[in-house]
């Protein structure tokens, strides 16, 4: 069998079997359909203003090819769709991730300005005097300084981790990964969000555990990082988020505990597409990709991201529903599956 997507004129896609080689192509330049003269069975298609022209081999029924056509011809057009929105969506994605980068490297200088005005630096003849003058004259706010300025670097990094992965298919290879304790990363991160964890009155506690897995390392904050940043939009204030680790089948689970804003499971289940947010963050600032970020960065260590909630606990506070949650991260456990 062989078959044409031709629109506007020209050929857009064109397949054949290895094992069909009688094929002379009159059914496209000619039009033919049905019986063509060498005892082959044409058929043709239209959906959307491209032209599906098929050509079968000689045993095959007339009905059989029909109704092969129309399922071709229709699941083509909801693939190209489907690539389409893809695109769109990645698009999406990427113009979200720079943008918050731009913000982030804004607020390195604001950082930095706050210690050392720009204007200044036009004042005298050397900057590196003047850099060196507030530091030794503010110590303290200096050092401040240097430190937020370090955690952003790691937050414009995740934004660059996720535009990265964007359209990679494929997993990690083992031999990409580094093999580095679960409790490592936990701690790394959440100092990373310890003040706007604490702008909330939010604590976390990480179980401790010697338990290792085989990530890449900054993607791996990244998901993670990322947990904890919804954790700092939708948890309810004064509230702890614990996390524990354990195996699980083939994986390593990490698991964040929280009261965060109401969700049944149902509505998680959703969760993971471009643009879907929880009915209760309604006036809560946030472009709905968190998640689906989380997930790309799992799917890539050959994981998982699970959204639980526990229904019977929902209550109402401060005019917000929350009930006791869970979120899931699984790592493949490599070492465990050997």
């Amino acid at each position: 069998m062989k078959f044409w997507v031709r629109s506007g004129g020209a050929i857009e896609f064109t397949y054949r079997d290895d094992d069909d080689g009688d094929v002379c192509e009159r059914c496209l330049s000619e039009e033919i359909s049905g019986k063509c003269p060498l005892g082959r069975y044409a058929v043709r298609k239209t959906r959307e203003n491209s032209d599906f022209i098929f050509c079968y081999e000689k045993s095959t029924p007339g009905k059989q090819a029909k109704f092969l056509s129309k399922i071709a011809a229709d699941s083509f057009k909801g693939l190209v769709r489907a690539t389409e929105q893809r695109g769109r969506d990645i698009g999406k994605i990427q113009t979200i991730a720079f943008h918050n980068a731009k913000k982030l490297n804004a607020s390195i200088g604001q950082k930095i300005d706050s210690l050392l005005p720009l204007k200044s630096q036009f004042l005298t003849g050397s900057t590196l005097t003047e850099i060196h003058r507030a530091i030794a004259t503010q110590p303290t706010a200096g050092a401040s300084a240097i430190l937020s300025v370090r955690k952003i670097v790691e937050q414009v990094e995740d934004e660059y981790n996720l535009v990265d992965i964007l359209d990679q298919k494929d997993p990690f290879r083992r031999h990409e990964l580094t093999r580095v304790k679960v409790h490592k990363i936990l701690v790394g991160v959440n100092y990373n969000y310890k003040e706007v964890l604490e702008d909330r009155s939010i604590a976390v506690h990480v179980a401790d555990t010697n338990i290792e897995i085989d990530v890449e390392y900054s993607v791996a904050k990244s998901a993670t990082g990322q947990i904890l940043s919804n954790a700092a939009k939708y948890c309810k204030r004064g509230s702890t988020v614990s996390v524990t680790v354990a195996r699980s089948g083939k994986h390593v689970e990490l698991t964040f505990s929280m009261t965060s804003l109401y969700f049944s499971n149902t509505e998680a289940s959703s969760f993971g597409g471009i643009g879907v947010r929880g009915r209760q963050t309604k006036g809560i600032s946030g472009e709905g990709v968190g998640l689906h970020a989380v997930g790309l960065f799992q799917k890539m260590h050959n994981g998982y991201v699970l959204m639980e909630s526990n229904e019977s606990t929902k209550f109402k506070s401060e005019g917000k529903e929350y009930s006791q949650n869970a979120v899931k991260l699984g790592f493949y456990d490599y070492r465990g599956n050997e």
